[in-house]
């Protein structure tokens, strides 16, 4: 392998530096956005219901490449007739999230559909009103099983990142191909980029079952 030059080195680790920073706003954008389409997609009303369904379908068909250009190029002609300028920045982590929130809102879909309604029920029968029974008894149940399709939307949301390098975004990638173009060894700094993403998802995976056990611990102490 060829002689590494630090200085290049710390460019490319700066990449990887913004590379969590943007893998981790748009996963917490995401994730907003997905709660608010689980409303959207779970409200009784059809004519907000069936279109919502129809635009989720729309963003899970569309190549991650494809959205991302739609959403920087056409949300930047769009602004512009009011005067806002979109960054890439902007554009980027806006169309991670929707994409984050196109799977992740299914999974959250799923997890509140594990939940037996009987426990509605049997807390509507104690007096408790619809928000307390929501937030205090179905939320934390519905985390706790929404935890391992998040886990992968995540972990994809990160290989995806990878992506707005091509709106000039300075992640991994794009400091990497700077790199590259300097010093002609693709072989080597491209396997520095994957060591940087393999450290990154190793991290991810630490805190992730950190963040699994919070959420079962009464589980564990209830079967001791």
């Amino acid at each position: 392998m060829e002689q590494i030059n630090l200085s290049l080195l710390e460019i490319v680790l700066k990449g990887a530096g913004w590379t969590v920073v943007v893998s981790v706003l748009s996963m917490l954008l995401g994730m907003v956005l997905s709660t608010i389409f689980l409303g959207l997609q779970k409200t009784p009303l059809k004519i907000i219901s069936a279109p919502f369904e129809v635009l989720l379908m729309m963003l899970r068909g569309l190549p991650e490449i494809v959205l991302i250009f739609l959403v920087y190029y056409g949300g930047s002609q769009f602004l512009s007739n009011f005067g806002i300028n979109l960054n890439a920045f902007a554009a980027g982590i806006f169309a991670l999230a929707l994409i984050f929130a196109s799977y992740g809102s299914q999974t959250l879909r799923g997890a509140i559909e594990s939940i037996p309604q009987g426990q509605w029920l049997a807390a509507k029968a104690l007096g408790l009103g619809r928000m307390k029974i929501f937030f205090d008894i179905i939320l934390p149940q519905m985390w706790r099983q929404a935890i391992p399709g998040l886990t992968n939307q995540w972990l994809s949301l990160l290989k995806d990142s990878s992506l707005v390098s091509t709106i000039g975004i300075s992640e991994i990638i794009f400091t990497t191909s700077s790199v590259i173009k300097v010093t002609h060894q693709p072989f080597t700094w491209y396997i520095i980029a994957a060591c940087l993403y393999l450290i990154i998802t190793i991290i991810s995976n630490a805190l992730i079952k950190r963040l699994d056990r919070h959420f079962n611990a009464y589980l564990i102490t209830n079967n001791n």
